[in-house]
Protein backbone atom coordinates (compact mmCIF):
# COMPACT_ATOMS: atom_id res chain seq x y z
CA UNK A 1 0.00 0.00 0.00
CA UNK A 2 1.43 3.31 -0.79
CA UNK A 3 -0.46 5.84 1.62
CA UNK A 4 -0.55 9.44 0.15
CA UNK A 5 2.35 11.54 0.79
CA UNK A 6 1.95 13.99 3.50
CA UNK A 7 2.17 17.65 3.16
CA UNK A 8 5.20 19.05 4.81
CA UNK A 9 4.39 22.62 3.73
CA UNK A 10 2.41 25.35 5.49
CA UNK A 11 0.25 25.71 2.33
CA UNK A 12 -2.88 23.74 1.98
CA UNK A 13 -3.36 24.65 -1.65
CA UNK A 14 0.07 21.73 -2.26
CA UNK A 15 -1.95 18.49 -1.22
CA UNK A 16 -2.08 17.85 -4.64
CA UNK A 17 1.47 17.15 -5.17
CA UNK A 18 1.99 14.78 -3.03
CA UNK A 19 -1.14 12.83 -3.35
CA UNK A 20 -0.76 13.23 -6.89
CA UNK A 21 2.79 11.83 -6.82
CA UNK A 22 1.62 9.26 -4.61
CA UNK A 23 -1.06 8.42 -6.48
CA UNK A 24 0.60 7.77 -9.63
CA UNK A 25 3.55 5.23 -7.97
CA UNK A 26 0.20 3.43 -7.25
CA UNK A 27 -0.78 3.31 -10.72
CA UNK A 28 2.74 2.45 -11.86
CA UNK A 29 3.29 -0.60 -9.21
CA UNK A 30 0.24 -2.04 -9.72
CA UNK A 31 1.67 -3.21 -13.34
CA UNK A 32 4.74 -5.16 -11.74
CA UNK A 33 4.08 -8.57 -12.12
CA UNK A 34 2.89 -10.85 -9.29
CA UNK A 35 1.91 -8.04 -6.70
CA UNK A 36 -0.67 -6.42 -5.78
CA UNK A 37 -1.04 -2.75 -4.38
CA UNK A 38 -4.52 -1.71 -2.81
CA UNK A 39 -6.15 1.20 -4.71
CA UNK A 40 -5.68 5.29 -3.90
CA UNK A 41 -9.50 4.96 -2.81
CA UNK A 42 -9.33 2.57 -0.44
CA UNK A 43 -5.67 3.63 1.12
CA UNK A 44 -7.08 7.46 1.29
CA UNK A 45 -8.76 6.38 4.28
CA UNK A 46 -5.65 6.49 5.89
CA UNK A 47 -4.04 9.55 5.10
CA UNK A 48 -4.20 10.43 8.31
CA UNK A 49 -1.88 7.75 9.89
CA UNK A 50 1.67 8.22 8.27
CA UNK A 51 2.95 7.78 11.36
CA UNK A 52 1.56 3.90 11.88
CA UNK A 53 2.51 1.92 8.73
CA UNK A 54 2.22 -1.34 10.59
CA UNK A 55 -1.31 -0.33 11.71
CA UNK A 56 -2.22 0.50 8.43
CA UNK A 57 -0.99 -2.60 6.97
CA UNK A 58 -2.76 -4.31 9.10
CA UNK A 59 -5.76 -2.94 8.49
CA UNK A 60 -5.30 -3.70 5.08
CA UNK A 61 -3.87 -7.07 5.07
CA UNK A 62 -0.49 -6.26 3.43
CA UNK A 63 2.88 -7.17 3.72
CA UNK A 64 4.52 -3.43 3.22
CA UNK A 65 3.41 0.29 3.20
CA UNK A 66 4.65 3.18 1.46
CA UNK A 67 4.71 6.75 2.95
CA UNK A 68 6.35 9.78 2.05
CA UNK A 69 6.49 13.36 2.85
CA UNK A 70 6.99 16.44 0.71
CA UNK A 71 8.05 19.62 1.94
CA UNK A 72 8.36 23.21 -1.00
CA UNK A 73 10.87 25.55 -0.37
CA UNK A 74 11.05 27.93 -3.22
CA UNK A 75 11.54 26.06 -6.29
CA UNK A 76 12.62 23.17 -4.97
CA UNK A 77 10.86 19.63 -4.12
CA UNK A 78 11.53 17.67 -1.38
CA UNK A 79 11.03 14.30 -0.75
CA UNK A 80 11.47 11.84 2.00
CA UNK A 81 10.35 7.91 1.76
CA UNK A 82 10.17 4.82 3.43
CA UNK A 83 9.07 1.83 2.63
CA UNK A 84 8.18 -0.67 6.23
CA UNK A 85 7.75 -4.34 7.37
CA UNK A 86 4.21 -4.60 8.02
CA UNK A 87 5.28 -7.63 10.37
CA UNK A 88 8.40 -6.29 12.00
CA UNK A 89 8.16 -2.43 11.70
CA UNK A 90 12.28 -3.16 10.37
CA UNK A 91 12.33 -0.06 7.77
CA UNK A 92 13.18 -2.09 4.22
CA UNK A 93 14.25 0.90 2.04
CA UNK A 94 14.13 4.85 2.44
CA UNK A 95 15.40 7.45 0.07
CA UNK A 96 15.21 11.04 0.16
CA UNK A 97 15.05 13.41 -3.17
CA UNK A 98 15.64 16.76 -4.11
CA UNK A 99 14.47 17.92 -6.97
CA UNK A 100 13.79 21.34 -9.11
CA UNK A 101 10.16 22.37 -9.10
CA UNK A 102 10.62 22.00 -12.98
CA UNK A 103 11.38 18.17 -12.93
CA UNK A 104 8.80 17.03 -10.45
CA UNK A 105 7.64 14.08 -13.18
CA UNK A 106 11.21 13.08 -13.21
CA UNK A 107 11.25 13.07 -9.46
CA UNK A 108 8.12 10.45 -9.62
CA UNK A 109 9.89 8.44 -12.20
CA UNK A 110 13.06 8.25 -9.55
CA UNK A 111 11.02 7.38 -7.11
CA UNK A 112 9.21 4.89 -8.66
CA UNK A 113 12.13 3.10 -10.40
CA UNK A 114 14.08 2.41 -6.86
CA UNK A 115 10.98 1.63 -5.47
CA UNK A 116 10.94 -0.88 -8.08
CA UNK A 117 14.21 -2.36 -7.47
CA UNK A 118 13.56 -2.83 -4.05
CA UNK A 119 9.76 -4.99 -4.63
CA UNK A 120 11.12 -6.30 -7.61
CA UNK A 121 15.25 -7.04 -7.82
CA UNK A 122 14.85 -9.17 -10.82
CA UNK A 123 13.52 -6.55 -13.30
CA UNK A 124 15.94 -5.32 -16.00
CA UNK A 125 16.39 -2.21 -16.72
CA UNK A 126 14.44 -1.30 -19.58
CA UNK A 127 11.46 -3.44 -16.98
CA UNK A 128 12.06 -0.63 -14.76
CA UNK A 129 12.16 2.13 -17.10
CA UNK A 130 8.96 0.97 -18.16
CA UNK A 131 7.75 0.83 -14.27
CA UNK A 132 8.61 4.75 -13.74
CA UNK A 133 7.68 5.89 -17.47
CA UNK A 134 6.10 8.94 -16.70
CA UNK A 135 3.96 10.47 -19.73
CA UNK A 136 5.30 14.27 -20.06
CA UNK A 137 8.47 16.71 -19.27
CA UNK A 138 6.75 19.30 -19.19
CA UNK A 139 6.33 20.51 -15.65
CA UNK A 140 3.39 22.77 -15.95
CA UNK A 141 1.46 19.42 -18.02
CA UNK A 142 2.53 17.33 -15.07
CA UNK A 143 1.03 20.00 -12.21
CA UNK A 144 -1.93 20.33 -14.23
CA UNK A 145 -2.60 16.57 -14.75
CA UNK A 146 -2.11 16.44 -11.07
CA UNK A 147 -4.29 19.12 -10.02
CA UNK A 148 -7.29 17.75 -12.13
CA UNK A 149 -6.31 14.18 -10.28
CA UNK A 150 -7.20 15.30 -7.03
CA UNK A 151 -10.45 17.32 -7.91
CA UNK A 152 -11.62 13.97 -10.26
CA UNK A 153 -11.33 12.31 -7.00
CA UNK A 154 -14.10 14.28 -4.73
CA UNK A 155 -17.04 13.66 -7.82
CA UNK A 156 -18.73 16.67 -7.03
CA UNK A 157 -20.42 18.64 -9.66
CA UNK A 158 -17.85 21.81 -9.04
CA UNK A 159 -14.95 18.97 -8.72
CA UNK A 160 -15.43 17.47 -11.91
CA UNK A 161 -15.48 20.47 -14.41
CA UNK A 162 -12.32 22.17 -12.40
CA UNK A 163 -10.82 18.28 -13.04
CA UNK A 164 -11.79 18.69 -16.81
CA UNK A 165 -10.34 22.23 -17.18
CA UNK A 166 -6.84 21.19 -15.35
CA UNK A 167 -6.91 18.08 -17.71
CA UNK A 168 -7.81 19.98 -20.97
CA UNK A 169 -4.62 22.93 -20.01
CA UNK A 170 -2.58 19.88 -19.26
CA UNK A 171 -3.32 18.48 -22.88
CA UNK A 172 -2.73 21.95 -24.33
CA UNK A 173 0.54 22.57 -22.90
CA UNK A 174 1.63 19.03 -23.80
CA UNK A 175 -0.61 17.25 -26.71
CA UNK A 176 1.28 13.95 -26.43
CA UNK A 177 0.24 13.54 -23.16
CA UNK A 178 -1.48 10.21 -22.72
CA UNK A 179 -2.46 9.93 -19.10
CA UNK A 180 -4.28 13.43 -19.42
CA UNK A 181 -6.32 12.18 -22.49
CA UNK A 182 -7.25 9.31 -20.06
CA UNK A 183 -8.40 11.62 -17.25
CA UNK A 184 -10.70 13.61 -19.64
CA UNK A 185 -12.27 10.40 -20.41
CA UNK A 186 -12.70 9.63 -16.89
CA UNK A 187 -14.01 12.68 -16.26
CA UNK A 188 -16.59 12.74 -19.01
CA UNK A 189 -17.61 9.20 -18.12
CA UNK A 190 -18.34 9.89 -14.60
CA UNK A 191 -20.20 13.21 -15.32
CA UNK A 192 -22.50 10.80 -17.35
CA UNK A 193 -22.78 9.06 -14.72
CA UNK A 194 -23.99 11.47 -12.18
CA UNK A 195 -26.48 13.14 -14.66
CA UNK A 196 -24.38 16.39 -14.23
CA UNK A 197 -24.03 16.44 -18.39
CA UNK A 198 -25.79 14.38 -20.98
CA UNK A 199 -26.14 14.44 -24.39
CA UNK A 200 -24.24 12.81 -27.71
CA UNK A 201 -21.67 15.61 -27.84
CA UNK A 202 -20.21 14.57 -24.33
CA UNK A 203 -19.45 10.85 -25.13
CA UNK A 204 -18.10 11.67 -28.52
CA UNK A 205 -15.47 14.02 -27.16
CA UNK A 206 -15.23 11.38 -24.14
CA UNK A 207 -14.44 8.65 -26.69
CA UNK A 208 -12.35 10.92 -28.96
CA UNK A 209 -10.09 11.49 -25.98
CA UNK A 210 -9.64 7.87 -25.21
CA UNK A 211 -8.69 6.85 -28.68
CA UNK A 212 -6.35 9.54 -28.49
CA UNK A 213 -4.94 8.52 -25.17
CA UNK A 214 -4.37 4.86 -27.04
CA UNK A 215 -2.45 6.83 -30.16
CA UNK A 216 -0.51 7.92 -27.77
CA UNK A 217 0.39 4.51 -25.42
CA UNK A 218 -1.23 1.88 -26.56
CA UNK A 219 -0.26 0.58 -23.50
CA UNK A 220 -2.05 2.76 -20.84
CA UNK A 221 -4.66 0.36 -19.00
CA UNK A 222 -7.29 3.46 -17.89
CA UNK A 223 -7.37 4.34 -21.21
CA UNK A 224 -8.27 0.91 -22.71
CA UNK A 225 -10.70 0.57 -19.59
CA UNK A 226 -12.16 3.78 -20.10
CA UNK A 227 -13.31 3.16 -23.99
CA UNK A 228 -14.98 -0.17 -22.76
CA UNK A 229 -17.08 1.44 -20.16
CA UNK A 230 -18.14 3.78 -22.52
CA UNK A 231 -18.64 1.09 -25.23
CA UNK A 232 -20.85 -0.63 -23.30
CA UNK A 233 -22.64 2.07 -21.35
CA UNK A 234 -23.30 4.65 -23.95
CA UNK A 235 -22.03 3.50 -27.11
CA UNK A 236 -23.41 -0.51 -27.11
CA UNK A 237 -19.89 -1.23 -28.95
CA UNK A 238 -20.16 -4.73 -27.00
CA UNK A 239 -17.62 -6.74 -28.82
CA UNK A 240 -15.43 -3.95 -28.81
CA UNK A 241 -15.93 -2.99 -25.38
CA UNK A 242 -15.07 -6.74 -24.33
CA UNK A 243 -11.87 -6.47 -26.58
CA UNK A 244 -10.71 -3.19 -24.81
CA UNK A 245 -11.23 -4.83 -21.19
CA UNK A 246 -9.55 -7.91 -21.83
CA UNK A 247 -6.50 -5.25 -22.87
CA UNK A 248 -6.99 -3.25 -19.80
CA UNK A 249 -6.52 -6.49 -17.76
CA UNK A 250 -3.78 -7.74 -19.62
CA UNK A 251 -2.01 -4.61 -18.68
CA UNK A 252 -2.56 -4.22 -14.97
CA UNK A 253 -4.29 -7.07 -13.55
CA UNK A 254 -4.57 -4.83 -10.39
CA UNK A 255 -7.11 -2.76 -11.92
CA UNK A 256 -10.36 -2.84 -9.71
CA UNK A 257 -11.97 -0.38 -12.18
CA UNK A 258 -11.12 -2.56 -15.12
CA UNK A 259 -12.54 -5.57 -13.07
CA UNK A 260 -15.34 -3.05 -11.96
CA UNK A 261 -16.17 -2.45 -16.14
CA UNK A 262 -15.79 -5.75 -17.34
CA UNK A 263 -18.33 -6.96 -14.25
CA UNK A 264 -21.06 -5.06 -15.95
CA UNK A 265 -19.73 -6.41 -19.00
CA UNK A 266 -19.91 -10.29 -18.39
CA UNK A 267 -23.39 -10.05 -16.54
CA UNK A 268 -24.82 -8.28 -19.29
CA UNK A 269 -24.02 -10.67 -21.81
CA UNK A 270 -25.79 -13.24 -19.43
CA UNK A 271 -22.46 -14.79 -17.87
CA UNK A 272 -23.89 -14.08 -14.27
CA UNK A 273 -21.63 -15.27 -12.20
CA UNK A 274 -18.51 -14.39 -14.32
CA UNK A 275 -19.81 -11.36 -13.64
CA UNK A 276 -20.31 -11.19 -10.11
CA UNK A 277 -16.35 -12.72 -9.58
CA UNK A 278 -15.52 -9.90 -11.42
CA UNK A 279 -17.03 -7.19 -8.53
CA UNK A 280 -16.02 -8.95 -5.81
CA UNK A 281 -12.12 -9.13 -7.05
CA UNK A 282 -12.64 -5.30 -7.41
CA UNK A 283 -13.98 -4.87 -3.84
CA UNK A 284 -10.84 -7.37 -2.96
CA UNK A 285 -8.62 -4.12 -4.72
CA UNK A 286 -10.32 -1.85 -3.26
CA UNK A 287 -12.17 -2.37 -0.41
CA UNK A 288 -13.17 0.93 0.93
CA UNK A 289 -14.26 2.51 -2.38
CA UNK A 290 -18.32 3.25 -2.20
CA UNK A 291 -18.58 2.71 -5.77
CA UNK A 292 -17.00 -0.75 -6.08
CA UNK A 293 -18.87 -2.11 -3.28
CA UNK A 294 -22.28 -0.28 -4.29
CA UNK A 295 -22.10 -2.36 -7.71
CA UNK A 296 -21.60 -5.56 -6.45
CA UNK A 297 -24.88 -4.80 -4.65
CA UNK A 298 -26.34 -4.01 -7.40
CA UNK A 299 -25.16 -6.90 -9.86
CA UNK A 300 -26.66 -8.87 -6.93
CA UNK A 301 -30.10 -7.46 -7.43
CA UNK A 302 -29.91 -7.73 -10.94
CA UNK A 303 -29.14 -11.62 -10.50
CA UNK A 304 -32.08 -12.35 -8.27
CA UNK A 305 -29.67 -12.42 -5.23
CA UNK A 306 -31.79 -10.28 -3.16
CA UNK A 307 -30.49 -11.26 0.27
CA UNK A 308 -26.79 -11.03 -0.68
CA UNK A 309 -27.79 -7.81 -2.46
CA UNK A 310 -29.80 -6.45 1.11
CA UNK A 311 -26.06 -7.65 2.92
CA UNK A 312 -23.82 -5.94 0.32
CA UNK A 313 -25.70 -2.67 0.27
CA UNK A 314 -25.68 -2.13 4.17
CA UNK A 315 -21.93 -2.83 4.16
CA UNK A 316 -21.57 -0.37 1.06
CA UNK A 317 -23.83 2.10 3.59
CA UNK A 318 -20.64 1.64 6.71
CA UNK A 319 -18.34 2.88 4.45
CA UNK A 320 -20.65 5.90 2.84
CA UNK A 321 -23.61 6.38 5.18
CA UNK A 322 -25.17 8.81 2.58
CA UNK A 323 -24.68 6.39 -0.48
CA UNK A 324 -27.95 6.71 -2.45
CA UNK A 325 -27.30 4.12 -4.93
CA UNK A 326 -26.74 1.73 -1.87
CA UNK A 327 -30.39 3.06 -0.71
CA UNK A 328 -31.82 2.34 -4.25
CA UNK A 329 -30.66 -1.46 -3.94
CA UNK A 330 -32.24 -1.64 -0.89
CA UNK A 331 -35.23 -0.28 -1.77
CA UNK A 332 -35.64 -2.70 -5.01
CA UNK A 333 -34.45 -5.70 -3.49
CA UNK A 334 -36.91 -5.45 -0.90
CA UNK A 335 -39.67 -4.52 -3.63
CA UNK A 336 -38.73 -7.85 -5.65
CA UNK A 337 -39.43 -9.48 -2.15
CA UNK A 338 -42.73 -7.68 -1.47
CA UNK A 339 -41.41 -6.06 1.60
CA UNK A 340 -42.75 -3.01 0.57
CA UNK A 341 -43.12 -0.68 4.18
CA UNK A 342 -39.31 -1.60 4.38
CA UNK A 343 -38.60 -0.56 0.46
CA UNK A 344 -40.92 2.86 0.81
CA UNK A 345 -38.37 3.52 3.90
CA UNK A 346 -35.35 3.19 1.55
CA UNK A 347 -37.06 5.89 -1.48
CA UNK A 348 -38.13 8.24 1.92
CA UNK A 349 -34.32 8.14 3.09
CA UNK A 350 -33.01 9.01 -0.68
CA UNK A 351 -35.93 12.08 -1.09
CA UNK A 352 -34.86 13.22 2.25
CA UNK A 353 -31.03 12.54 1.57
CA UNK A 354 -31.98 15.14 -1.72
CA UNK A 355 -33.18 17.48 0.65
CA UNK A 356 -36.83 17.25 -0.23
CA UNK A 357 -38.58 16.43 2.95
CA UNK A 358 -41.96 17.58 1.69
CA UNK A 359 -41.79 15.52 -1.09
CA UNK A 360 -40.85 12.10 1.24
CA UNK A 361 -43.81 12.87 3.27
CA UNK A 362 -46.05 13.06 0.52
CA UNK A 363 -45.07 9.36 -1.14
CA UNK A 364 -45.01 8.40 2.50
CA UNK A 365 -48.87 9.57 2.65
CA UNK A 366 -49.15 8.02 -1.27
CA UNK A 367 -48.33 4.67 0.39
CA UNK A 368 -49.79 4.55 3.67
CA UNK A 369 -53.56 5.73 1.94
CA UNK A 370 -52.93 3.48 -1.62
CA UNK A 371 -50.76 0.98 -1.19
CA UNK A 372 -47.18 0.14 -2.63
CA UNK A 373 -49.12 0.43 -6.25
CA UNK A 374 -50.16 4.01 -5.62
CA UNK A 375 -46.42 4.80 -4.74
CA UNK A 376 -45.55 3.14 -8.25
CA UNK A 377 -47.93 4.48 -10.37
CA UNK A 378 -47.31 8.29 -8.46
CA UNK A 379 -43.69 7.85 -9.39
CA UNK A 380 -44.01 6.24 -12.64
CA UNK A 381 -45.47 9.49 -14.00
CA UNK A 382 -43.59 11.88 -12.27
CA UNK A 383 -40.43 9.77 -13.95
CA UNK A 384 -41.76 10.46 -16.85
CA UNK A 385 -42.54 13.97 -16.70
CA UNK A 386 -38.86 14.57 -15.03
CA UNK A 387 -37.18 12.53 -18.25
CA UNK A 388 -36.36 9.80 -15.73
CA UNK A 389 -37.14 7.11 -18.01
CA UNK A 390 -35.50 4.23 -16.19
CA UNK A 391 -37.81 4.22 -13.38
CA UNK A 392 -41.07 5.09 -15.06
CA UNK A 393 -40.13 2.05 -17.37
CA UNK A 394 -39.30 0.14 -14.23
CA UNK A 395 -42.80 1.02 -12.77
CA UNK A 396 -44.87 0.71 -14.80
CA UNK A 397 -43.50 -2.80 -15.78
CA UNK A 398 -44.33 -3.66 -12.10
CA UNK A 399 -47.47 -2.28 -12.27
CA UNK A 400 -47.94 -4.62 -15.82
CA UNK A 401 -49.36 -0.83 -17.78
CA UNK A 402 -47.01 -2.43 -20.82
CA UNK A 403 -47.78 -0.09 -23.24
CA UNK A 404 -47.16 2.86 -21.20
CA UNK A 405 -43.86 1.03 -19.91
CA UNK A 406 -42.49 0.48 -23.73
CA UNK A 407 -43.58 4.04 -24.12
CA UNK A 408 -40.98 4.80 -21.37
CA UNK A 409 -38.66 2.44 -22.68
CA UNK A 410 -38.82 4.07 -25.99
CA UNK A 411 -37.06 7.58 -24.71
CA UNK A 412 -35.22 5.72 -22.27
CA UNK A 413 -33.71 4.28 -25.43
CA UNK A 414 -33.16 7.72 -27.30
CA UNK A 415 -31.12 8.61 -24.68
CA UNK A 416 -29.30 5.69 -24.04
CA UNK A 417 -30.17 4.59 -20.68
CA UNK A 418 -31.20 0.77 -21.17
CA UNK A 419 -28.07 -1.17 -21.27
CA UNK A 420 -29.53 -3.44 -18.54
CA UNK A 421 -32.89 -4.27 -19.33
CA UNK A 422 -32.41 -8.09 -20.79
CA UNK A 423 -31.52 -8.50 -16.71
CA UNK A 424 -33.39 -5.97 -14.67
CA UNK A 425 -35.67 -7.97 -12.45
CA UNK A 426 -38.34 -4.75 -13.01
CA UNK A 427 -38.93 -5.83 -16.84
CA UNK A 428 -39.89 -9.31 -15.84
CA UNK A 429 -43.33 -8.89 -16.89
CA UNK A 430 -42.45 -7.52 -20.45
CA UNK A 431 -39.85 -10.16 -21.50
CA UNK A 432 -42.56 -12.48 -23.54
CA UNK A 433 -43.93 -9.24 -25.20
CA UNK A 434 -42.96 -9.26 -28.71
CA UNK A 435 -41.62 -5.26 -28.10
CA UNK A 436 -39.13 -5.68 -25.98
CA UNK A 437 -37.57 -8.62 -27.86
CA UNK A 438 -37.49 -5.98 -30.10
CA UNK A 439 -35.97 -3.37 -28.09
CA UNK A 440 -33.05 -5.71 -27.22
CA UNK A 441 -32.33 -6.72 -30.61
CA UNK A 442 -32.26 -3.14 -31.52
CA UNK A 443 -29.72 -2.30 -28.43
CA UNK A 444 -27.30 -5.45 -28.75
CA UNK A 445 -28.27 -7.45 -25.82
CA UNK A 446 -29.73 -10.91 -25.42
CA UNK A 447 -32.32 -12.59 -24.09
CA UNK A 448 -30.54 -14.01 -20.70
CA UNK A 449 -33.25 -16.43 -18.45
CA UNK A 450 -32.63 -16.20 -14.62
CA UNK A 451 -34.70 -18.58 -12.32
CA UNK A 452 -38.65 -17.86 -11.41
CA UNK A 453 -37.95 -17.81 -7.52
CA UNK A 454 -36.10 -15.39 -6.18
CA UNK A 455 -33.13 -15.75 -3.38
Amino acid sequence: AVLPFANGSNDSEMDYLGEGISEEITNSLSRLPNLQVMARSTVAHYRTRQDDPQGVGSDLHVDAVMTGRVVIHGNEINVETELVNVVTGVQLWGERYTRSANDASLLQAAITRDIASQLRPQLTGSEREHVAQVGTKDADAYRLYLKGRYRYQRWTLEDLKAAAEFFDQAVAKDPGYAAAYAGLVDVYAIQGYEGYVSGTELMDKARSAARRALELDNNNPEAHAALANLDFNYFWNFPEAEEEIRKALTLDPNSAYAHEVHCWIQTSRGRTQQGLAECRRAVELDPLSPLNNFALADEYFLAREYTHAIEQANKTLEIDPNNPQSLAVLGHSHEQLGNYKTAMEQWVKIERLRGHEARANELMGIFKKEGYTGYLRRTAKDGSAEGDYDLSAGNYAMLNEKDKAFAALEKGFAKRVVVDINIDPRFDHLRSDPRFADLLRRIGLPQVQFPTSPS
